[in-house]
């Protein structure tokens, strides 16, 4: 297993210290929705993700392992509009079954099967 998927070297002129990539600093924001982040402050970050590297996230997007995650990036991501998402090959990432929740009585997205707060 390969843990340094997006992974980027940042060089702070003393020392260089490993950091996550915008594509994959992302898809970890999505994991940690909604008990270390907000569902609200996601949707604002991801608004502005309009320059993610579209191969990135596509590999990003068919290694990682959670369902919810990956549904909800590209629930945000799609609802953003952003040109990026056009490039991607949606039929490589597997999107497991089932029905997903990040909220009670929110929005059921039917295409990705997951419920989130209503906006």
């Amino acid at each position: 297993e390969d843990t340094g998927l997006g992974l980027t070297t940042y060089n702070s002129g003393n020392y260089e210290i490993k950091i996550s990539s915008s594509e994959r600093a992302a898809i970890e924001l999505c994991y940690d929705v909604p008990i270390r982040e907000s569902f609200d402050e996601l949707d604002q970050i991801m608004s502005g993700l309009t320059t993610l590297r579209p191969r990135m996230v596509q590999y990003l997007l068919e290694k990682c392992g959670s369902v919810k995650t990956k549904r909800l990036f590209m629930y945000l991501a799609e609802k953003h509009n952003h040109a990026w998402v056009k490039k991607l090959n949606l039929d490589k990432v597997n999107f497991g079954t089932g029905k997903r929740s990040l909220c009670n009585n929110g929005h059921y997205d039917s295409k990705y099967k997951i419920v989130v707060p209503k906006q």
